[in-house]
């Protein structure tokens, strides 16, 4: 369920930036899932998962927060629920720079894969969405070019594992060609 903001405050289409379009807007996300999947017979596992996110847009800056949360029962018999969440938090301002935008952004992240433990050692992970726990940040700068068409960024990840002494540095250039 995403609910907006009335009238001028009307987001429109969701969006982690704007290029710099003018305008304002506010939008929050809800969602709430369940599944449950056989994971043999007779036991079921069970995943649960909620969260809420706040887009907020005003001319240059677009900025939002996100809370995710998921509980998952693996259907064996006196099995504790595993709970995990993650917090993220992104801003960023695009500034005109002749007829393209300059955006600078940050954004941070926290992960705990099982809130029940504290200080979980573990390796960055392969994606976006499977990090092991830990805390992020990423400073990036994007060029829009023709707005979410032709976009040049540049990104640098700072990782660190919830315990032990793993982290990860990575640096990326993408580049986004829509049509």
């Amino acid at each position: 369920v995403v609910i907006t903001g009335p009238g001028e405050w009307n987001i429109g289409k969701w969006q982690s930036s704007y290029a710099g379009a003018e305008g304002q807007g506010i939008a929050v996300g809800l969602e709430f899932a369940t599944e449950n999947t056989a994971v043999g017979q007779p036991d079921t596992q069970e995943v649960t998962a909620y969260g809420i996110d706040v887009l907020f847009h005003m001319d240059g800056l677009t900025a939002s927060a996100e809370y995710r949360g998921q509980s998952t029962n693996s259907g064996a018999a006196n099995a504790d629920d595993v709970d995990s969440t993650v917090y993220r938090i992104q801003a960023g301002y695009a500034f005109p720079v002749s007829e393209y935008f300059l955006e600078p952004a940050i954004r941070y992240g926290s992960y705990d894969s099982n809130t029940d433990i504290d200080d979980q050692a573990g390796n960055f992970g392969g994606s976006d969405y499977a990090r092991a726990s830990g805390d992020e940040i990423d400073v990036g700068l994007n060029l829009y070019i023709s707005g979410h068409k032709h976009k040049l960024s540049m990104l640098y990840t700072s990782w660190s594992a919830e315990g032990g002494d793993a982290d990860a540095s990575i640096i990326r250039f993408q580049h986004q060609l829509s049509f």
